[in-house]
């Protein structure tokens, strides 16, 4: 069978061995998975995950005045448990254990009868985090949030009208929670949608990217056909500002507009030549969100369409995988020509996914295929053999099929399929020996019965981001956060309050539990270093020449 021979010739590469080496790491510690809204990042943990990842939440009162025992560490203030999130179970009135604890006051501006929110690790000997100051609406919204399912139609439902609170904190995190909600999900939400105020949020020139990107995934479930002309229009508009999340945008016009929007798409992005690389990555991040998400448009109208990026060679290289995992056969002759032609610092990088993608392919010609290419750029088979490695021990942590797709079902479309693709030149006519090629990446309460006893923890409070205006620039869906945090914005009404003074006010930001924390990062760090080591290795050809 031609896939297992494909997988005992990758095995036995001297490349194969940094692959197996970093298989083994990756099957250790895993690989991150991509968030389950297509279009949104999420900025940070939620409220409802940091309280679950603690023992004890509560809303506590400041009863004196800070006070800093020297110059050099943060003055402390007594506080007294006023409500519990969490945890009131460890605290029974017949134990009579003590509500009232020492932390830390960040805050200057805090002062005596001010409520914060405030975790804590353990049960009877309590590690509390750093105590956030809260507003009563804020503290409202904590409580309804405890009560709510812990999935579903009813809990997302929530936090959507929510998306444009005044409280920065409350609106980043109803921001995160649909960012964590797969699609089917809020499928589930779309006729109970405000569909009005989603179309003035997206017009609205100061809404942040982030959001835009959001807004644009809901008006997928809920949009009408008369929203087809206006999302066609920002479209074809040319302006940056108003085609703010792009890849958004152009995914919600073809769930509303079908085959026939896709024409438009390829009229203005994929068929032309000058289309930006960021601009044609988001059109790309739209169809494939089609191609795993909904099916208002068919597979080989998809596949017809990214097929055009292939007249790009210098951009190739962000389709061949799509058409690998598509099952689009039909182009393995026109890619073995573009290996062969790509020897321009510009186009070198495709070879790489092209071996990929033959390694995927079920033909026979596929293997004759790698065998030829690899007298051309053995370099570049070695890489693609070596993220074969990485590819199976990702595999084998469970099915991952990514189209979720019965295998019985899918369709390969064959290579005759298109009888005008170019047939591919015999090596021994051209001779071409290339091997220069680039890489295309509690306490535990201890069980002593005790009375509480408070161990007072100092954790950093993070410095969040002010929020801005809509961003001009195309950002990859990848680094849509780095884009908004780094152009000033962040997905809140405002990430920052500013009082009359210009003076941040307090929003609750995320508390880490700190047990255990330098274990984990010392071993993300070591298996960081062994796999830059290990590329390393590879680029510079010394570790092949010591096994050969």
């Amino acid at each position: 069978m031609k896939n297992s021979s494909v997988r005992n010739r990758v095995n036995r590469s001297p490349s194969a061995v940094i692959g197996s080496l970093l298989a083994v790491v990756i099957a250790c510690f895993g690989l991150p998975r991509a968030l389950a809204c297509p279009f949104c990042d999420a900025i940070g943990q939620t409220f409802t995950e940091q309280m679950n990842s603690f023992d004890v939440a509560v809303i506590a009162r400041m009863e004196t005045e800070p006070v800093s025992p020297d110059d050099y560490r943060l003055p402390t203030a007594k506080f007294t448990i006023v409500e519990f999130l969490r945890g009131a179970e460890y605290f029974p009135e017949e134990l009579g254990l003590s509500k009232e604890f020492e932390n830390i006051v960040a805050d200057k501006n805090s002062k005596v009868g001010d409520l914060f929110f405030v975790m804590g690790a353990g049960t009877r000997h309590v590690n509390w985090t750093s105590p956030i100051q809260v507003s009563d609406k804020v503290i409202a919204y904590l409580k309804e949030i405890v009560r709510l399912p812990e999935s579903g139609a009813d809990r997302l439902i929530f936090f959507a009208d929510r998306f444009e609170n005044e409280e920065a904190s409350i609106a980043a995190d109803a921001y995160d929670e649909f960012a964590r909600a797969g699609y089917k999900e809020v499928l589930e939400i779309g006729p109970r949608l405000n569909r009005e105020k989603l179309i003035g949020w997206l017009k609205d020139p100061d809404i942040i990217v982030s959001r835009k990107r959001l807004y644009y995934t809901l008006l997928t479930t809920c949009g009408k056909p008369e929203d087809v002309a206006w999302l066609e229009e920002v479209i074809r508009s040319g302006d940056k500002q108003r085609q703010a999340g792009l890849d958004a945008l152009v995914a919600c016009y073809l769930t509303l507009a079908g085959d026939k929007g896709m024409s438009v798409i390829e009229e203005i992005f994929l068929k032309n030549p000058e289309t930006p690389q960021l601009e044609l990555f988001s059109v790309i991040q739209a169809i494939r969100f089609h191609g795993t998400e909904t099916d208002k448009i068919s597979r080989e109208r998809l596949v017809q369409a990214i097929r055009l990026v292939l007249d790009r060679p210098q951009m190739a290289d962000m389709v061949i995988p799509d058409l690998a995992r598509w099952q689009d056969w039909s182009v393995m002759d026109r890619l073995v020509v573009m290996f062969r032609e790509a020897n321009s610092e510009d186009t070198r990088w495709i070879r790489t996914p092209i071996i990929s993608y033959l390694f995927e392919c079920p033909l026979e010609q596929a293997d004759k295929y790698v065998e030829d290419l690899r007298a051309i750029d053995p370099d570049a088979v070695a890489r693609a053999e070596m993220l074969a490695n990485i590819e199976y021990a990702d595999d084998s942590e469970g099915d991952d099929d990514w189209d979720d797709e019965p295998e019985a079902e899918k369709k390969a479309i064959e290579p005759d399929a298109n009888p005008d693709q170019p047939k591919p030149i015999d090596p021994a006519e051209t001779g071409e020996k290339d091997s220069d090629g680039t890489p295309a990446g509690d306490k535990d309460d201890g069980g002593d019965g005790q009375e509480n006893e408070i161990v007072v923890l100092r954790p950093s409070i993070p410095d969040l981001p002010a929020s801005g205006s809509g961003t001009s620039e195309f950002v990859s869906t990848r680094s849509a956060i780095a884009s908004d945090l780094g152009g000033g914005n962040y997905p809140a009404a405002s990430a920052r309050n500013e009082n009359g003074a210009g003076q941040p006010a307090p929003v609750a930001t995320v508390a880490t539990p700190t047990g255990g924390a330098w274990q984990i990062l010392a071993v993300t760090a070591g298996a960081c270093l062994l796999i830059s080591g290990l590329l390393l290795s590879v680029f510079n050809g010394w570790f092949e020449k010591l096994i050969v």
